[in-house]
């Protein structure tokens, strides 16, 4: 990423090279510690149906461990903290979340 940008403002015909960035996150993984991710073996999950059937869809948030859900939830939903940590809360409480 970086030799790209540094590639980008030396050689930038834009005139306003100081426009390109780069954004990187921090590997997403489960409580074992295993990557999470499209190119996981057994993670992968599309939300277009001919790839993923919305039961499957359904049954792979289902199947996600207790201790995964609130960083999922962090990540892939718009749930404000307060939501989270109230659904988390509730998870300690012996309540299954997903």
């Amino acid at each position: 990423m970086t030799a790209g940008l540094e590639l980008i403002r030396k050689e930038s015909g834009w005139g306003r090279a100081d426009l390109a960035y780069a954004v990187s996150y921090p590997l997403l993984t489960n409580e074992s510690g295993a990557k999470f991710g499209k190119t996981a073996a057994g993670t992968s999950v599309w939300l277009d149906p001919l790839r993923t059937s919305p039961f499957r869809f359904y049954q792979y948030w289902l199947d996600a461990d207790d201790r995964d859900v609130g960083k999922y939830l962090r990540t892939f939903t718009l749930f404000d903290r307060a939501r989270i940590e109230n659904l988390e809360a509730q998870q300690t409480a012996h309540r299954r979340l997903a």
